[in-house]
């Protein structure tokens, strides 16, 4: 399977969708756009949609991820942020319980 930094933007646009089990009409919905603007992202007809934003915000993935691949430093700075808010809200077990799997995903 390729990597999200080797696929088009349509793939990455497309790979998400499903991740998130959307259908494109739901998408398009929760990205306040139309039906077609998704299926012609999909599709590799738009390479630049000017509406890039809110398909990132309704996917819960940052900008960089759908146009490059990556998460870029901001976006980085303020997912980490976000992620520390939320375990900041467990109690010490459910902590411990995330910390110990962060390092079983790392030592792969």
């Amino acid at each position: 399977m390729a990597t999200l930094h080797d696929m088009t933007l349509a793939e990455r646009v497309r790979y998400f969708r499903k991740l998130r089990e959307l259908t494109q009409v739901q998408l398009a919905q929760m990205a306040d756009t139309n039906l077609q603007q998704i299926t012609s992202i999909e599709a590799g007809e738009t390479s630049n949609p000017r509406n890039l934003e809110n398909i990132a915000k309704a996917l819960g993935v940052p900008v960089s991820m759908l146009k490059y691949g990556v998460i870029a430093l901001d976006e980085a700075h303020t997912v980490s942020i976000g992620l520390a808010a939320k375990i900041e809200k467990l109690d010490d077990d459910s902590r411990l319980m995330v910390e110990r799997l962060v390092d079983k995903l790392l030592s792969k």
